[in-house]
């Protein structure tokens, strides 16, 4: 039962073929399994909406600039380094994020949050 519920969260996260063990998704099994994935998709929506709509009014790259900084491990030089953009950059852009999401970048509880909709939207083709 543990290794098809594990199988099932890789899917709704699209790690179906990079997933050899339950731990390999860490806390997304958890949340992923406890959650309907309808929800998990407008948990997404709805957190991102706001940057998603700022890019394409203003033609912005913030929910990129979003997706790079989880994925350096909230280190603002190597979001700079990923982006190819110059670290005061990456400082202003995440400020314009905090303002557009109302969101402090520096909380833990706020990042698990919005890494948990980058994943989900991502993963799902949504994002």
């Amino acid at each position: 039962a543990r290794a098809l519920a594990t199988l099932d969260a890789a899917r709704k996260l699209g790690r179906a073929r990079r997933v050899t063990s339950p731990a390999d998704l860490g806390v997304y099994r958890l949340l992923v399994t406890a959650a309907d994935r309808d929800d998990l998709l407008e948990f997404g929506r709805r957190t991102l909406e706001p940057l998603v709509r700022h890019d394409r009014e203003r033609g912005t790259r913030l929910l990129d600039t979003l997706r790079d900084y989880v994925d350096s491990g909230f280190n603002q030089r190597a979001t700079a380094r990923r982006s190819y953009v110059h670290v005061n950059t990456v400082a202003y852009r995440l400020r314009s994020i905090e303002g557009l999401l109302d969101a402090d970048l520096t909380d833990p509880d706020q990042l698990l949050g919005l890494t948990l909709a980058l994943r989900v939207t991502d993963l799902a083709g949504g994002g």
